[in-house]
């Protein structure tokens, strides 16, 4: 039989806030992560601009993710 999964209790709603925000930023980087680690590969990696799917060199990996504030060169 299955143990029942014991959820986090936040006390206030900034707890809660807090934990999602650690969340979002854990998976920024590992997207990040794993975007770079296509493009150090020679990888194309796919996005979506205006509603389209549209394929991003290694080259324009690189700038997207050295134009972001507060981070360290891509490449």
């Amino acid at each position: 039989m299955n143990k029942p999964v014991s959820r986090p209790k936040y006390r206030t709603s900034e707890e809660f806030l807090a934990a999602n925000a650690l969340i979002d930023e854990a998976i920024r980087r590992a997207t990040r992560e794993a975007v770079l680690t296509h493009a150090r590969l020679g990888r194309l990696a796919s996005t979506v601009r205006d509603g389209k799917v549209v394929w991003l060199q290694p080259e324009e990996i690189f700038a997207l993710f050295a134009a972001e504030p507060g981070q360290p060169p891509a490449a």
